[in-house]
């Protein structure tokens, strides 16, 4: 009976396992929300995983949402999106703010703003969703800028570089040599 309730057990947390499918990454320098729960980065924690249907709201700082095939979304501080796959295919949803992306190709992440589908016409940008009461329904169109999203980005990757080589700095700098054979 107990070897019973173990393997049902294991099955079911395997199952669960298995529906929740991870869609990102996000990390940020600032508090940030993340299914609801206020998330503070702290150190030897780089990034947290985002799962399929997860909100994620920058804090005080840019939110940068990885995808597994390298694309980028920088969230804005205080934007908010949805994240969610959709026929195996990443979909970020912003719901408010402004979000920069850099795509791997044109195709690789579904965009959205607010409802509508975003359809980017270069690797890099951003994007606003469309505001409610806009005049006559309509929703004006997001702005495509790269010089903004551009900095960030290269910003985020320098200090990205730059932690990455004090910390092999670090790890391989001073201290004695260790080996793997003691005299005996």
């Amino acid at each position: 009976m107990v070897k019973t309730v173990a393997v049902a057990s294991l099955i079911l947390t395997a199952a669960f396992a298995w529906a929740q499918s991870q869609v990102a990454t996000v990390t940020s320098t600032a508090p940030f929300t993340l299914r609801g729960a206020m998330v503070t980065p702290g150190a030897g924690v780089p990034s947290w995983p985002v799962m399929s249907g997860d909100m994620v709201k920058s804090g005080g700082a840019v939110s940068i949402v990885t995808f597994p095939d390298g694309s980028i979304m920088t969230m804005e501080p205080g934007a908010e999106a949805r994240i969610s796959l959709e026929n195996g295919k990443p979909v970020f949803q912003l719901t408010a703010g402004v979000a920069g992306y850099s795509l791997k190709s044109l195709s690789s992440i579904k965009i959205m703003e607010a409802d509508e589908a975003y359809t980017p016409q270069s690797l890099t940008g951003s994007f606003d969703p469309p505001q409610a009461g806009a005049a006559g329904g309509a929703a004006p169109a997001g702005s495509a800028t790269t010089g903004h999203t551009g900095i960030i980005i290269a910003v985020v990757v320098a200090a990205a570089a730059v932690g990455l080589t004090a910390g092999i700095t670090a790890a391989t700098s001073g201290g004695a040599p260790v080996s793997a054979s003691q005299p005996h």
